[in-house]
């Protein structure tokens, strides 16, 4: 599914071009959204499946494997808004994150920090890609009167 999306968006040029805003939310953000949510659910799935194997992670406590995750997701996300500015699937990584670290809270504390502070780092990179790309983001375009 991921890797359908992933031609998806290169065959549909998404978020590269200047489009209507009806393109925007009507074709745009449902396919960002979905591969946001469609990466997260990859990355949780290859990691269950690789627990159900028994795979020892080379030698890696599982709490750091998940680190690793979540800082390989990370990068990924910031990917995708670098190379192809799709903010809304980083958006969806931010959501994941902080649902992890509140899962983990209580029981392991550096996973729920990791969580959240790949938060706030995506956080903050969607801000600056949304100051600097403002004008031409839907909300400006509304103002403009383009539909």
């Amino acid at each position: 599914l991921l890797l359908s999306l992933i031609i998806l968006i290169f065959r549909l040029r998404l978020e590269l071009d200047d489009e209507p805003v009806r393109t925007i939310f009507f074709v745009w953000w449902p396919i960002t959204f979905y591969v946001g949510w469609i990466m997260v659910a990859t990355i949780a799935c290859i990691s269950a499946w690789l627990v159900s194997i028994g795979w020892d992670a080379w030698v890696i406590s599982e709490s750091s494997w998940t680190i690793i995750m979540i800082i390989v997701a990370s990068l990924f996300y910031i990917l995708l808004v670098l190379k192809r500015n799709m903010r809304e699937a980083l958006l969806v990584g931010v959501w994941a994150f902080v649902a992890i670290a509140i899962r983990q809270w209580n029981a392991h504390t550096n996973i729920a920090y990791t969580a959240i502070t790949a938060s706030l780092v995506l956080l903050i990179a969607v801000s600056i890609h949304g100051f600097k790309n403002r004008n031409f983001g839907p909300g400006s375009k509304l103002k403009r009167g383009e539909w």
